[in-house]
């Protein structure tokens, strides 16, 4: 019963949250870091 109530909660908070503006360019600042890991350690090490 405690999951239906969670399961619930969830659903009904879900309708109040927002879309982010810019949400479909989200994957650009993912993919940054992943490029920048190799100058981050560099700059750690020096």
């Amino acid at each position: 019963m405690v999951l239906r109530w969670a399961a619930t909660a969830l659903v009904e908070t879900e309708k109040n949250f927002q879309r982010i503006m810019g949400y479909k360019h989200l994957w650009i600042l993912k993919s940054y870091p992943d490029g920048q890991e190799e100058v981050a350690s560099a700059r750690k090490a020096g």
